[in-house]
């Protein structure tokens, strides 16, 4: 039996339905994302210059390899920030298109940004937990809750889709054609014995913002 409650609690999937009757078996009903409702606005990078030069300051001319994992923090945030950047971009461009078939790049654009912006946003979380630094250590429960949900949303959506070891059998599919929508639902067939049996929708503007705030946190705090 596919265990699907296990599914919601591990990642950051909003909800996941039934696709022939779009009955909910998982998960919100809620159906209004993020960009619907509040597109939000990036930290401005210069506000956190400060406190990463108080932290490379605090190593002197010495190389280490907690410095170079800081290094590696650094390059990931940004890239991670830059993959959404250019994801809002592209997503408004296609969608205030007056030619869509012309302009499809801006919309094949979006879905690598998308893409770029969970596997940035893994490794950045990969590095906060690493042993040597141990960020992760000063954020709340809620907040390390989320850290996992989002590495287990990229494991399973974009990286380890096809037969993944806790759910055999299955094939995760991203519908990338759904971020031209008016919304900033992904939604992501569910693939068991039968085509598209299942199909779950994740608020990829909602995650960027959760996971943006609490790196954005961990680093005024160094």
């Amino acid at each position: 039996m596919i265990d699907l409650k296990s599914l919601f609690c591990e990642t950051t999937i909003r909800g996941i339905y039934k696709t022939f009757n779009n009955q909910l078996v998982a998960g919100e009903s809620e159906r209004v994302s993020c960009f619907q409702t509040n597109q939000g606005s990036q930290v401005d990078l210069k506000e956190l210059k400060e406190f990463w030069q108080k932290k490379f300051e605090s190593f002197g001319n010495q190389w280490n390899k907690t410095r170079q994992l800081y290094r590696l923090l650094y390059t990931q945030f940004v890239l991670f920030y830059q993959s959404f950047n250019q994801l809002r971009l592209n997503k408004v461009r296609y969608s205030e298109s007056e030619d869509l078939q012309k302009d499809c790049q801006f919309h094949e654009f979006a879905t690598t940004n998308l893409s770029s912006m969970y596997l940035f946003g893994k490794k950045m979380i990969d590095i906060v937990k690493f042993k040597l630094l141990g960020l992760n250590q000063n954020v709340d429960d809620n907040s390390k809750n989320f850290l996992n949900k989002f590495a287990h949303s990229r494991n399973l959506i974009f990286e380890h889709n096809y037969n993944p070891d806790k759910y055999k059998g299955l094939i995760f599919e991203a519908d990338l054609w759904s971020t031209a929508s008016s919304d900033s639902f992904l939604r992501v067939n569910i693939h068991t014995n039968s085509e598209n049996e299942y199909y779950a929708l994740l608020d990829y503007y909602q995650d960027y913002y959760d996971l943006e705030k609490i790196i954005v946190e961990i680093i005024r705090r160094f």
